[in-house]
């Protein structure tokens, strides 16, 4: 099973047979498509996946005091939520035949 949650269009996270992978656009003009995506990081669960983009998301600006810090944390954060929640994906990945789990 491969799901695809688009973050932005830079980063996007895959599920795929083993793990959640982390990927980022890379430009390649040789590229018919002008790039392809690249896999940065591989994570047991969502949540990890998550973390770690949210933690590159925030390195990628350039801040500077306590507040735009809290600030890049809260958007980024928001913006992954996002993404997963218009995938229309959330709990998907479950068996829903199991009744013993939560959905």
């Amino acid at each position: 099973m491969s799901v695809i949650i688009p973050v932005n269009k830079q980063y996007r996270i895959e599920l795929e047979k083993y793990s959640w992978q982390v990927s980022q656009w890379v430009s390649r003009p040789s590229r018919k498509n002008g790039g392809n995506w690249t896999g940065l990081s591989w994570h047991n669960t969502l949540q990890q996946a998550g973390e770690t983009l949210q933690r590159r998301l925030v390195a990628d600006e350039d801040l500077e005091g306590v507040q735009e810090i809290i600030d890049a944390l809260r958007a980024s954060s928001h913006l992954i939520a996002s993404a997963i929640v218009a995938s229309g994906l959330p709990n998907s990945w479950m068996d829903r035949s199991d009744p013993d789990k939560e959905v």
